[in-house]
C-alpha cells in the first residue's frame, strides 16, 4: 500500500471511530435518560397516591400513563407525565411535573441546599414539591367520586336546558378550570361554550361541576378584534 493510501486509510478509520464514539455516547445518554424517566415515573406514582390519600394499589386501576419525558431548559431538567384518570364513565387527562435537575448556574433556591448539576434523589424531590421549587404540579385522584350524570351527553343536555341553548360549541372534561379559584379542587368539570348570536359576536361560556351540578356561566365575545387605526369596525372592512 502506498504511503498516501495508508494516510487516507488511517484518516478514514479515525473518522469512523470518532463517529462510532459519538453514537455510543449518545446512545448511552439516551439509555440513561430512559432509566431516569422510569425512576421518576415510579416516584411520581408514589407522590400522586400520597397526595390523593390512597395506596398505590388503589390508584393503579384509576390511571393510565400516556407519556412521560424529561425536558431540558435554562434552569435544568423537568420531568413531565401526561396521564388519564378514569372515574366511572369519565376519562380526564391531566399533566404533572417537577424539577429533577438544577443547573449550577441557576441562582434561585440556593437557600434550600439542593444539589446542582446532578439528578435529584427522592429525598430532594420531596423538598422540591414541599417548597414549590419551580412550581411543581402533582394532581389528586379521588376514587370515591361519582358523576352526577350518566354520560357526557346527559351533562351537555343539562347545560343546554339550564341556559336555553340548542347546542354547545365546545365541551371539555377537565380538572383545570380557567378563571375559577382555585383552578383545581380534585373534581371533574365540564368546561363549555355556546354561540348565542354569530352576527352580533355573542357567546356564552361556563363550567359545570360534574359531581355537584354547580356551575357558572358568563357572556363573552366569540371573536376579539384589535381596534383599527381608522376606528372603522372590522366587519366593515
Amino acid at each position: 500500500m502506498k504511503p498516501t493510501n495508508v494516510v487516507q486509510y488511517v484518516r478514514h478509520t479515525l473518522a469512523v471511530i470518532a463517529v462510532l464514539g459519538c453514537w455510543v455516547r449518545s446512545a448511552s445518554a439516551a439509555d440513561s435518560d430512559q432509566r431516569k424517566v422510569a425512576e421518576y415515573t415510579q416516584f411520581w406514582r408514589t407522590a400522586l397516591a400520597s397526595a390523593s390519600g390512597i395506596s398505590e394499589a388503589v390508584l393503579a386501576p384509576l390511571i393510565q400513563v400516556e407519556a412521560a419525558e424529561i425536558s431540558t431548559w435554562n434552569s435544568g431538567k423537568t420531568f413531565r407525565v401526561r396521564y388519564a384518570v378514569k372515574l366511572d364513565w369519565l376519562t380526564v387527562t391531566r399533566e404533572d411535573q417537577f424539577m429533577v435537575w438544577i443547573n449550577e448556574s441557576e441562582s434561585a433556591y440556593r437557600q434550600l441546599g439542593l444539589p446542582r448539576d446532578t439528578w435529584l434523589t427522592g429525598a430532594d424531590l420531596k423538598t422540591v414539591i414541599a417548597r414549590q421549587v419551580f412550581d411543581p404540579a402533582i394532581g389528586r385522584v379521588d376514587p370515591k367520586i361519582k358523576p352526577a350524570f350518566r354520560s357526557l351527553e346527559e351533562a351537555k343536555a343539562f347545560v343546554c336546558q339550564g341556559h336555553k341553548l340548542t347546542a354547545l360549541e365546545r365541551a371539555d372534561i377537565t380538572f383545570y378550570v380557567p378563571g375559577k379559584v382555585p383552578r383545581e379542587d380534585g373534581r371533574p368539570y365540564l368546561v363549555w361554550s355556546a354561540v348565542l348570536d354569530e352576527k352580533a359576536n355573542r357567546a356564552l361560556n361556563g363550567y359545570l361541576n360534574l359531581v355537584t351540578k354547580d356551575g357558572k356561566a358568563w357572556e363573552n365575545a366569540i371573536r376579539f378584534y384589535a381596534v383599527p387605526p381608522s376606528g372603522i369596525s372590522p366587519e366593515k372592512n
